[in-house]
């Protein structure tokens, strides 16, 4: 066997397309939405106070919220070891049950007995590919406000990425014969990202 792009792996050169599957970086389902809204406060707007003080420091704020949900990333079950007798270490499995599991955890994300290891000299039935991550969730929002000077516009935002703080989970361990077959040891995802800016224009 022998490795091409993106990691993909061929067990047996004489059946390639065992092997065939979606690309590492396939994600089938993407929904981006974007929402920019005026707040509804200030001179001119519906609710006002009437003072210009007050109008002119709750007024002209704009949020603006960005949301982005995805598919998980596909990622192989595999074996590490020569079973098929090639002098290839790195093969495929035999699924003997349902890997999918109702309530998935960092410790257990899928149906560990749900693979076993080939017989001898066979190369595993499971192609690449054919498991996926944790889906991929983001909410960013900002908070915008432009002020107008004598000699141009300062405009101040604040701004949160990741504003839920969601974990997205990486890809678990997909090695058979690994100690930690099955877990997962990493996000897919930051943590939430709190800023400031000021932008003056002169």
């Amino acid at each position: 066997g022998y490795f091409g792009a993106e990691g993909c792996f061929i067990r047996n050169p004489y059946n390639p397309a065992a092997d065939r599957s979606v690309a590492g970086m396939d994600v089938p389902q993407t929904l981006t939405a974007n929402v920019t809204y005026m707040l509804p406060f200030g001179k001119g707007r519906r609710f006002q106070t009437g003072n210009r003080v007050t109008d002119t420091v709750v007024g002209g704020w704009q949020i603006n919220a960005i949301t982005t949900l995805t598919s998980g990333t596909p990622y192989t079950i595999s074996y590490s070891g020569d079973v098929a007798n090639t002098g290839n270490n790195y093969q495929g499995v035999d699924l003997v049950g349902n890997p999918h599991l109702s309530h998935p955890t960092i410790a257990k994300w899928f149906n560990t007995a749900a693979f076993q290891a080939p017989a001898p000299y066979t190369y595993g039935k499971v192609g690449r590919n054919t498991m996926r991550s944790n889906w991929y969730r983001d909410l960013d929002l900002s908070l915008f406000r432009t002020f107008t000077l004598k000699r141009g516009q300062t405009e101040f935002r604040a701004e949160a990425f990741n504003l839920t703080n969601t974990a997205v989970w990486s890809a678990p361990n997909g090695t058979l014969n690994n100690a930690t077959f099955g877990k997962v040891s990493g996000t897919a995802s930051t943590q939430r990202e709190l800023q400031l800016a000021l932008k003056i224009h002169f």
